[in-house]
């Protein structure tokens, strides 16, 4: 059968459109025939109110009490775990600074160029910054009189001008204009870690090698060297301020109020320039991990590595 026009026509249009469908939506939102709002009426919407109000209300006490039961549980002088059971564990590691950049451990630089080494001499000068006088406050800093502590919760100060002298500073540029860089070196800390303590040189031969005079009984030691034989070659002689390294008067770290991480000086005092220096630094102690070993390669305890360039 042959088709019609009639079979092509468009369905007719459906009542309403689009001011039927806000009519809808308007009316679902408010209800004035049955005085609702989103579907509820005042009296619905007050009692899920105050549901809501009493459970959050609950849940809120009920946090507040276990925060509460945990701080009684904490000192704000003596952590709840130390030693093996924390991250850090036993055995202290060290750090160094100038880093600027914190993704790499190269420090290069262009001697006679400020603008190429002052990222590296402003971060000194601000690391040393906090060592201030005026800024290091508590009472349980000391001032130890020819090196001894009043009592063992005490923590002796760190003055930088006493302790390192007035070799690597800002004044002369940290060595950095004339090509021989300070690389300052520091201890993490760790509550209640002392060091226990070499008292001759002839306990560790591989100590004896690094040390040699430098070696004093009342400090932990600190030796850099180069880490290849070429870095060794290439390194260069190096001078530490103070030469002995940390004296044992600056430990245990309880968390007293003031305290400031101890540190050294090394001066490199004739790096061969344009070549990249590997080098490791490394603590002496009986108790730390690693002394009888020149480099920890995997965790590095007890050591640092860092590179230096000085072109």
């Amino acid at each position: 059968m042959a088709s019609t026009v009639d079979d092509f026509a468009p369905p007719p249009p459906t009542s309403g459109g689009m001011s039927s469908r806000m009519d809808r939506i308007m009316n679902m939102i408010w209800n004035s025939e049955k005085g609702e709002f989103l579907g509820r009426d005042g009296w619905s919407w007050g009692k899920i109110s105050l549901f809501y109000f009493i459970f959050y209300s609950c849940l809120a006490a009920f946090f507040a009490v276990c925060l509460a039961l945990f701080f009684l549980t904490v000192s704000e002088d003596d952590p709840k775990l130390k030693d093996s059971d924390t991250l850090l564990g036993e055995n202290p590691g060290m750090g160094f600074r100038p880093m600027p950049n914190y993704q790499t451990t190269l420090i290069r630089f262009e001697q006679g160029r400020p603008s190429v080494y002052k990222p590296f001499t402003d971060q000194l000068q601000a690391f040393l910054e906090q060592y201030d006088p005026a800024r290091v406050q508590g009472d349980e800093l000391d001032d130890c009189q020819n090196n001894v502590k009043n009592n063992e919760r005490t923590v002796c100060k760190f003055s930088v001008n006493a302790v390192i002298g007035s070799v690597c500073t800002r004044q002369n540029g940290f060595g950095y204009e004339k090509g021989k860089p300070c690389v300052l070196l520091k201890m993490n800390r760790i509550y209640g870690w002392k060091p226990d303590l070499y008292k001759s040189l002839n306990e560790s031969s591989a100590m004896k090698e690094v040390l040699g005079s430098r070696f004093d009984p009342d400090y932990v030691g600190i030796s850099c060297q180069g880490e290849n034989p070429a870095d060794k070659e290439y390194i260069g002689k190096l001078s530490y301020h103070p030469p002995q390294g940390i004296h044992k008067k600056f430990f245990p770290f309880l968390n007293q109020r003031g305290y400031r991480q101890p540190f050294t000086f090394v001066k490199f005092e004739n790096p061969k320039e344009g070549q990249v220096i590997q080098v490791t630094c490394k603590l002496w102690a009986k108790n730390i991990a690693n002394s009888e070993r020149l480099i920890d390669s995997v965790h590095r305890q007890g050591s640092v590595h860092f590179e230096l360039l000085v072109d």
